[in-house]
């Protein structure tokens, strides 16, 4: 019994819509539920980074061409689930692949796969390399394509950094990043190495500003400790990218003082200052009789529910973390609880302190205006000010932000921080806004 034409049509593109369409999401799927596992953590190494910004480039060629194929079609799309091929790349991707099938299959593709497995049948050898070209076709597009002089995706980025007048280390070569559960390895005398768990969420080759910026304040703990005294600002100012790898940080005191110092941290990459940190550092004293907070308390974090940030940030910093977020949480507004169980580094013996603030920055991210991406805007913070007013600790930052986009091409992220006890300071971040 025959269908008409149209009816075989729909019934073989809903087909293998659907199961292409499963097929992505089980790969998809498989790679979030690893996220925080070791097996989830090598798949965001540099290597696979890398493979893994290719496919989400060139993957929607390969896609379509899968269909083409035997064998490779369900590899392909199993691939672009777990790379976290964005849905806007992969659907019209899956859809023309999908028509080109069935089409195939509603005309001559009955037909066509008889003769194959009639020359499959009478020469294998020449199937298999029949079988081996289109492979070859396809790996072409997904890799070598990518090796191109064509601007790749980390230069897609580069405006970011455009705001600094330069574009510092253009390059397709990701950096050497030590290997553990921590963000950084202590080489000594001020000198570390970046892990993947450090990885910005622009690009593969820099590090995310919030661990760079704990790892500066547990140097600036360090400077001439004093009893008396305690950060009570830290004022960053963030020069350009900051690349992954090596890197060092110095200290140094501008202002010293018996009530009131102004010390330094500067964090160095290849002969450049990339963040530069001047902390007041003040006094302490008992003033419990008139302490008091105008700033309204978060729900605990056992009352918020699990986010996964990385839905919607990609990177190594954010993979490393455990989100809760608020009830009426929404774009420009939100309350979110974050924490991580790497140390700042393998030595750890970081302070209460330097930990929470290696975890600040992340405010920018948790209450977007707009999504992060193509066809939107990039909203990089230049600064990043942290006001204390009460010394925090242990595991658990809270951040409670608003987000104000200005009609010149300029935002602010403003934060009241808090940790378990309650809040304890605030974050303000200035923004530029581009069409990305």
């Amino acid at each position: 019994m025959s269908l008409p034409f149209g009816v075989a049509l729909a019934a073989l593109f809903a087909i293998v819509m659907i199961r292409v369409n499963v097929t992505y999401w089980i790969g998809r799927g498989a790679v979030a539920g690893l996220a925080h596992t070791r097996l989830g953590t090598s798949l965001e190494r540099p290597k696979a980074a890398r493979a893994k910004a290719l496919i989400q480039r060139w993957g929607p060629y390969a896609v379509v061409l899968s269909f083409l194929t035997i064998g490779l079609q369900t590899a392909i799309n199993l691939a672009a689930g777990a790379a976290r091929m964005p849905l806007r790349r992969y659907l019209p991707a899956a859809v023309a692949g999908s028509i080109i099938w069935a089409l195939l299959y509603a005309t001559i593709g009955l037909a066509a796969l008889e003769a194959w497995l009639a020359v499959a049948a009478a020469s294998p050898l020449g199937a298999a390399v029949a079988v081996a070209a289109v492979a070859g076709l396809v790996t072409w597009i997904v890799v070598f394509r990518g090796l191109g002089p064509e601007p790749n995706q980390r230069i897609q980025w580069s405006e970011f950094y455009s705001w600094i007048g330069e574009r510092p280390g253009l390059t397709t070569a990701l950096p050497e990043l030590a290997d553990g559960e921590f963000y950084y390895q202590s080489l000594g005398e001020g000198r570390y190495r970046s892990t993947i768990h450090a990885q910005g969420a622009w690009n593969p080759h820099e590090q995310h500003m919030a661990p760079a910026s704990g790892i500066m304040a547990d140097a600036l703990v360090r400077h001439e400790p004093r009893d008396d005294v305690r950060l009570a600002r830290i004022s960053y100012e963030i020069l350009g990218l900051i690349p992954g790898g090596g890197f060092q940080v110095t200290t140094s005191t501008l202002r010293p003082g018996r009530t009131i110092e102004l010390i330094q941290a500067e964090l160095s990459a290849g002969g450049r200052v990339a963040i530069r940190a001047a902390a007041w550092r003040m006094i302490t004293s008992d003033t419990s009789a008139v302490a008091a907070v105008e700033d309204e308390p978060m729900p605990a974090p056992d009352e918020c529910k699990p986010w996964d940030g990385a839905s919607v940030w990609p990177g190594g910093y954010i993979r490393s973390l455990e989100m809760r977020i608020a009830e009426d949480h929404r774009p420009g507004s939100g309350k979110v609880w974050i924490r991580t169980s790497h140390p700042l580094t393998n030595q750890r013996d970081s302070s209460d302190v330097a930990r929470l603030m290696g975890l600040v920055d992340t405010a920018n991210g948790i209450a977007a205006r707009v999504p992060p991406g193509e066809n939107s805007y990039i909203f990089p913070n230049v600064d990043l000010q942290i006001h204390m007013y009460r010394a925090p600790a242990g595991e658990w930052l809270g951040l409670d932000n608003k987000v104000s986009f200005g009609a010149d091409g300029i935002g602010l992220t403003s934060t009241v921080l808090h940790d378990a006890a309650g809040p304890f300071g605030r974050a303000e971040q200035i923004l530029t806004l581009r069409k990305s």
